[in-house]
């Protein structure tokens, strides 16, 4: 009975010295843990509110495109390109400058064809009073035909009759010729006349006509602007001479 107890009392002291060493670890272990986070530095943290919103999502393609509508720009004046405000792949509005011309034609261009203009009205007054003098011309020798072949009949009775010559009647005759070649003549230089003037009616017609694009060029601006006619996307930045 007395080995009981002393064995009893011996189990009794193995336990409680077990337990409080289990729990001299746990104290130990945890002050150990307890220095280690105190030991780590702090990392600053802002808070931000959380708020809806949308989420757009995108995607990305490889292909071609082909516009529906393409213009060819082409100038209304010849001239020297000085400067292109587009580039390729840009957008282009309805209006907007595309290209700038600098025109070909001078001031000095204009002042030649208005001094051509003026020597070929001098010329076709000069045929003009031409064409008037030879049909002045034409009209007096229809009257000497006309005079001759009255008299050449006349003078025809009379030598039958006996009252006049052959002579006279040969002088008659050579009236009425020279008057019928006369006439002749007349008819050509007034053909020959009529046809200078139609040419050069027709040269100052020409001359106006070019003096007047020269004009009507200068009438631009110094650097003339080309616009878009439509809006869309500038796909290809070309020259091409027309």
């Amino acid at each position: 009975m007395k080995y009981a107890s002393r064995a009893l009392l011996s189990s009794h002291l193995f336990l409680t010295l077990l337990l409080a060493a289990v729990l001299n670890i746990s104290c130990g272990g945890g002050s150990r843990s307890s220095a280690a986070a105190d030991s780590q530095p702090t990392i600053p943290v802002k808070l931000q509110p959380v708020e809806a919103g949308t989420v757009e999502e995108s995607s990305k393609f490889v292909g071609t495109l082909e516009a529906q509508e393409r213009v060819a720009l082409k100038p209304e004046i010849e001239g020297r390109i000085v400067a292109i405000a587009v580039t390729s792949g840009g957008r282009v509005e309805e209006g907007e400058t595309i290209v700038q011309l600098r025109p070909d034609r001078t001031q000095a261009q204009l002042e030649s064809a208005i001094a051509n203009i003026n020597a070929v009205r001098s010329a076709r007054a000069t045929a003009q009073a031409e064409l008037q003098a030879a049909e002045a011309e034409r009209v007096k020798t229809e009257a000497d035909l006309a005079l001759q072949q009255l008299e050449f009949p006349r003078t025809e009775r009379l030598v039958k009759e006996g009252a006049q010559s052959q002579n006279e009647l040969d002088i008659a005759h050579r009236n009425l010729d020279f008057a019928i070649a006369a006439l002749r003549a007349a008819e050509d230089r007034v053909e020959a006349a009529r046809s200078s003037f139609n040419q050069m009616d027709a040269s100052l017609q020409q001359a106006e006509a070019e003096a007047t694009v020269v004009n009507e060029t200068l009438q631009y601006s110094w650097q003339r602007e080309q616009a878009q006619p439509v809006a869309g996307l500038l796909v290809q930045r070309s020259l091409v001479g027309y």
